[in-house]
């Protein structure tokens, strides 16, 4: 059996994923997101029945949970035409919508554990939706904080005792202290 698991291909000039089966092997297919290609986006002869979670532009998502026809709301962070950055957002439709693949393997492209969330991402990205900061004083006093982050905002508020901090970006608007 060949697996192809956990893939993003995207703007092929011909199929996203191809596979003949000349070799009468038959191909599982578990989450990938194949996407605006410029054939099929799935273009595999024998997929395993045991193909599941994945993710089209078209209608050739293969398997069980698949998500065929998918359009903006994939959310990849750019799609072009000047930068590329196929990593999912937090708002993405893969999100938490893929197969758990333990103990076969457990990092994404980024090296990064799966799952970040309740369950694995489709794709080659595992989103991770927050982040934490810990924001430290430097001086005589050092009152420690920390906060999370929304991958989508640049506003942080940390509250440290009775205070509360409010920033955007590295610039304070109140001392921390």
């Amino acid at each position: 059996r060949i697996r192809l698991v956990n893939n993003t291909v995207y703007g092929n000039v011909l199929e996203g994923i191809f596979a003949s089966s000349a070799s009468n092997q038959e191909i599982l297919l578990q989450n990938n997101i194949s996407y605006a290609n410029g054939a099929l986006d799935f273009a595999v002869d024998s997929p395993d029945l045991a193909s599941s979670n994945n993710l089209s532009s078209d209608g050739s998502a293969p398997g069980s949970n698949a998500y065929p026809g998918v359009g903006p709301e994939v959310a990849f962070v750019s799609e072009g035409p000047s930068y590329f950055d196929l990593h999912i957002q937090p708002t993405s439709i893969a999100l938490n919508k893929g197969a758990n693949l333990a103990p076969d393997f457990e990092m994404d492209i980024d090296g990064e554990l799966r799952p970040q969330g309740p369950e694995w991402d489709i794709g080659a990205d595992e989103s991770s939706t927050l982040v934490a900061t810990n924001y430290r004083s430097i001086g005589d006093r050092a009152n420690y904080g920390s906060a999370e982050i929304d991958g989508g905002s640049t506003s942080v508020t940390v509250t440290q005792g009775s205070r509360v901090v409010t920033g955007t970006g590295t610039q304070w608007v109140t001392f921390n202290r």
